[in-house]
């Protein structure tokens, strides 16, 4: 098999619903919220393989490739940096136009970024930001490597449904997930626990072929600066392998 940091490409499908204009933190925007989390997760990924590289696609009632793999973070950022939330809220999302969205990165990956074998490992990181909008398939689940950031407002009865939206997320991601043998994380949180955001991130991370169950994590860390260079080393952390 493949070893076991073998260069990825991961893809950064960022939601740009309307929602994510809302506000995180009196500094900050959910959308921006999560796409500084996205460069902070390229940055840790490229201090232990400088071939990972990166692509940006965009989530509105389909999955588009924005932004072919790169292996520069410079242009990564500059690309994350231009996305704008749209001035709609959008009732659907057909997940499985992900599928599409990884065979065009996959056919425009950089030569640096293939394995021994000249295969492409694909993972999307998708950033849902919907309360209202519970994603579907429109295909029977294709075989997509993706994790998932749910990032929400709070429960809201007759307002919003957070808790089946990330159900259906769970699922589809999950079914999608397994048919690519790859062992999906799927995470929630509200938009304004930036705390919580950052533990996702360290998660987020972790190399699919070293990861423990997302069951064995232990999301209540306390310390996580200590956490995060005990994946970046390699060294301690085994189940943060990058």
């Amino acid at each position: 098999g493949p070893c076991m940091n073998y260069p990825e490409l991961l893809v950064f499908a960022i939601d740009l619903d309307g929602e994510t204009v809302l506000q995180s933190s009196p500094q900050q925007s959910r959308l921006e919220l999560m796409y500084q989390t996205c460069l902070a997760i390229a940055a840790a990924k490229k201090r232990t393989n400088s071939q990972h590289a990166f692509a940006i696609a965009v989530l509105k009632e389909q999955a588009t490739l924005l932004m072919h793999p790169t292996c520069s973070l410079d242009i990564l950022a500059a690309a994350a940096l231009r996305l704008r939330p749209a001035e709609e809220s959008f009732s659907s999302l057909d997940l499985s136009s992900l599928q599409l969205v990884c065979a065009q990165a996959a056919a425009s990956a950089p030569a640096e970024c293939r394995d021994a074998q000249g295969e492409v490992h694909v993972r999307v990181v998708l950033f849902y930001g919907r309360s209202c909008t519970v994603p579907t398939s429109l295909s029977q689940s294709p075989s997509v490597a993706v994790d998932a950031i749910y990032c929400h407002e709070r429960p809201m009865p007759g307002v919003n449904c957070p808790q089946e939206v990330f159900t259906a997320l769970e699922d589809h991601c999950d079914a999608m997930s397994a048919k690519a043998k790859h062992q999906a994380y799927i995470f929630e949180c509200t938009a304004t626990n930036v705390k919580r955001m950052a533990t996702i991130m360290v998660w987020m991370c972790a190399h699919p072929s070293g990861r423990v169950p997302q069951q064995a994590l232990q999301l209540t860390l306390s310390d996580l600066g200590k956490l995060a260079a005990c994946g970046l080393q390699g060294s301690v952390a085994k189940p943060l392998l990058l």
